[in-house]
């Protein structure tokens, strides 16, 4: 095989992706949720939420629960005002 014919397999995709990835992605996530009982379904929320707001700057944090939850600011004595 030249370098050339290998470069080529590399950048085609059609070549190298035979299959619908979207579709098989897809499906095995169906399948894994199908699996999972509820219990197992709060916690993958609850961790996807927190890992989601580890990013955010503190103004986004406050916006995010201000527009969901208000009350819970009041709870931490936090005045959106000052962060929004």
């Amino acid at each position: 095989m030249t370098q050339d014919l290998y470069t080529e397999i590399l950048n085609n995709k059609q070549m190298t992706n035979t299959f619908d990835r979207d579709s098989l992605i897809s499906d095995y996530a169906d399948q894994v949720v199908d699996g999972m009982d509820l219990k197992t379904l709060c916690q993958l929320a609850y961790d996807m939420i927190c890992e989601n707001m580890e990013n955010m700057t503190d103004n986004e944090i406050v916006e995010e629960v201000n527009n969901y939850n208000s009350e819970l600011l009041e709870q931490y004595n936090i005045d959106p005002d000052i962060y929004l």
